[in-house]
Parts: structure tokens; sequence; C-alpha cells
């Protein structure tokens, strides 16, 4: 299948990065003032910044997972009795997962106090606590808006199947997982990252094989852009108003259902990612390698043209040597969270 979704993930970005760069100089940019497509996040959004930060513009919306963040330089006793002091507002499940970071790595579902005395225990980077929510649909919601324009659009919509197995109460998840044709092409990566694969369901139980709603870690994306319409739009652009220099991103968001999708009630966010974010619809497998390319392509010249007008507008100025050198933590931190976290 010559398909986005199955490139390797080393060339698929060494390919993201050539085309970055030639689109940046285009511009009469650099590649790392990409940031400027969004000048009030930390670094623009970029994986290296902070979720926690990012987010908590967000308060005021009823869109908002309550969140905390538990910083790795606190004593073990006080991550413990911050973690406790969140649990007085929210109760398990919640979610744990990585301040910084991509693609689900590391994140993890706490049911019980145990769980999450582990994850404190053993955290090698800030961690997030947020707030679980179960409702049933995924979206990826791509947002877009020009400095000069007074509305911006949805230019991507796309649902995120999780993948589930129905218990016969004789096999295992890892045995279901493995008998199932609808895993045929990413079955490698959803059992090199499922939990509990020895578990046998019920007769009857759907069972959720993984909870990152990511297609390196097994789950399904597909392209929903046939459902953007007016109404999404104006919550979208209700809920961005919020923060006037936020410009490009994608929200990972729960849905309740299809009508919540179209109103914004019924809607949680779950991340905002910024500059550097991919329109994920590419990754549903109808699509070809040269139609993600085309997509890609438009993606981020949008956000070239949006930083190259910041620039302009706001006179701003980046440090090359202050994003290598947090780019480095971040990938320091990602490697010791996939050895320890997993």
């Amino acid at each position: 299948m010559f398909r986005w979704q199955y490139i390797n993930s080393k060339y698929m970005y060494i390919g993201i990065q050539l085309m970055s760069t030639a689109l940046a100089f285009s511009k009469g940019l650099t590649p790392s003032q990409i940031i400027f497509a969004n000048p009030s996040l930390p670094y623009g959004g970029l994986s290296i910044a902070s979720k926690t930060k990012i987010l908590e513009r967000f308060k005021s919306r009823g869109q908002f997972l309550h969140q905390l963040l538990i910083p790795k330089h606190m004593k073990l006793d006080d991550r413990k009795k911050l973690a406790t002091s969140f649990l007085e507002t929210n109760s398990f499940p919640i979610i744990a997962k990585p301040d910084r970071g991509v693609v689900g790595i590391g994140v993890r579902k706490i049911d019980a106090e145990n769980d999450l005395y582990e994850i404190l225990n053993i955290m090698p980077s800030d961690y997030m606590l947020q707030q679980y929510c179960d409702y049933p649909l995924e979206y990826g919601i791509f947002f877009c808006k020009y400095p000069d324009h007074d509305q911006g659009a949805v230019v991507s919509l796309t649902e995120k199947i999780a993948p589930f197995v129905f218990g016969d109460g004789k096999h295992s998840v890892q045995q279901l997982v493995q008998n199932s044709p609808d895993y045929k092409y990413n079955k490698e990566a959803l059992m090199s990252h499922a939990r509990n694969l020895n578990y046998i369901p019920q007769k009857g139980e759907w069972y959720q094989v993984i909870i990152q709603g990511s297609h390196t870690y097994g789950s399904i994306f597909k392209d929903r852009n046939d459902r953007i319409n007016q109404q999404l739009s104006a919550w979208l652009n209700e809920l961005c108003a919020v923060d006037d220099e936020f410009y490009f991103g994608r929200f990972d968001m729960k849905v309740k259902d299809k009508e919540a999708l179209n109103s914004g009630k019924g809607v949680k966010i779950i991340e905002l990612n910024g500059c550097w974010s991919e329109p994920i619809h590419i990754y549903d497998d109808r699509h070809s390698f040269l139609f993600a390319l085309r997509e890609l392509f438009h993606s981020y010249a949008r956000a070239y043209k949006i930083a190259k007008l910041n620039k302009k507008r706001l006179q701003m100025n980046t440090s090359f040597k202050e994003l290598l050198a947090a780019y480095r933590v971040y990938l320091q931190e990602k490697e010791e969270i996939i050895r320890i976290v997993g």
C-alpha cells in the first residue's frame, strides 16, 4: 500500500523538513520562523512547548478540560500532594501525559491511586494531569486564520477511530487483534503499544486497545472534510477569539455526538497542536502519497504566509540558538519517556 500512513516516520519527517525549508526560503523566512504563525503560544505551539501553558488560555471556555502541571523538579512527596489536590475536584479515571511531546508517547489512563503513584514516581519529565472525558468520538479539527482577516476557517476535519476488539470470553486482547481483519496494516504498531494484551474480554464486551488517538499507535484516521460547515466554523472562531494572536493549529477534541460537532456543546479539548501540526486527514488510507504531499504543501504554505505577515506586523525576532537548545532538551526527554514509561 503506497499510502502516506504506511511510510516510515523517519523518512516522512525528513521529507517534511525539506519541504518546510523550501517554503520558508520562498517567503523570505528561515524554517525556525514558522513559530511566528502563533505569536501568543510558547514556541508557536511546537512540540517543545508546554501543553499546560497552551491550553490554559481556554480556561474560560466550556470546551476546557481541567488540568494540572506536575513539575519534574518536585520531590516525590510534593508531587503526591499536588496530585491529591487535583483529585479533590476530579475523580478517577484521569489522564497523565508528558507536558511536552507528540503522538501519544508516555500517555497513561490512571484508574486508581496505585497507578497514579507509579507514574509520579517514574516520570522523567514534567507531566500533566488532565480530566478524563468519556465522549465516544474524537476529531482533529484544523483551524487557520490570516492576521488581516476577521474570521478563520476549518481547513481539515478528521475522525480518529480508536482500535476496539469485541470480546468472546475465550480469547485475549492480543489474539483478538491478531485475528481481526480491521487491523491488517497497523497491527504491528498496535501490538507494540497496547497494554493488557493478556486480558480476556467478556463475551459481548467492547474493549478499547489503546487510549492514544495517534496513527503511530494504531488508531484509524478518516477524512471528514465533507462535514465542514458554517456551524462548525462559527463555534471554532468563537472558541479561538479567546486568543487574538492564535492563527494556526489543530485541536484534538473529544465529541459527545455528531450534533455536538456542529454546535460546539458537548465538545472537550484534549490538546492544541500549533505551527508544526499536520492536517491529519492525509492519514486516511483512501488517500494517495501524492495527495498527502499536496495537502502538506498547502498547509505549510499557509503557516509561512501567516508567519511572514506577523513578522512584518509585529516586528518579531527569534533566537535559533534558543530553539535548538529547547529542542535538544525535548529530544532527551522523549528518549527517557519512551525508555521509562513506554
